[in-house]
């Protein structure tokens, strides 16, 4: 192991910028109809097209994910269903992407001055 380590070539990618990330996925006609779930995932994405790509595949797969996702962005912001929340982010969770969520609510809140939230 050590030997393929030492000759490996470590090559980083930037992550790209929101407004690049955001014509791929118009280019790739990806959440085109939701706009909220759209900035919502360039967030969560954090300049990767692949996790983007990944959450709308598992919408594709599991279309109520988008309503969930919809859903408790509102609920977030007003705070009314507590209980709806947990069992959001608990299905958030069981799908492996509760931290992208997470991650990407934080940079909506802090990008829109929501930092009370």
């Amino acid at each position: 192991m050590e030997t393929i380590l030492s000759r490996a070539l470590t090559i980083k990618f930037n992550g790209l910028l929101d407004k690049e990330l955001s014509e791929w996925m118009e280019n790739n006609t990806i959440f085109d109809t939701n706009p909220e779930l759209k900035q919502l995932v360039i967030n969560m994405a954090m300049g990767k097209p692949g996790i983007a790509q990944r959450i709308y595949g598992l919408i594709q797969e599991e279309p109520e994910l988008e309503k969930t996702f919809t859903d408790l962005i509102h609920n977030l912001t007003t705070g009314n269903k507590r209980f709806f929340a947990h069992d959001a982010l608990k299905k958030l969770y069981k799908y492996g992407i509760l931290e992208a969520f997470l991650d990407g609510r934080i940079g909506y809140c802090v990008n829109n001055n929501m930092q009370e939230k």
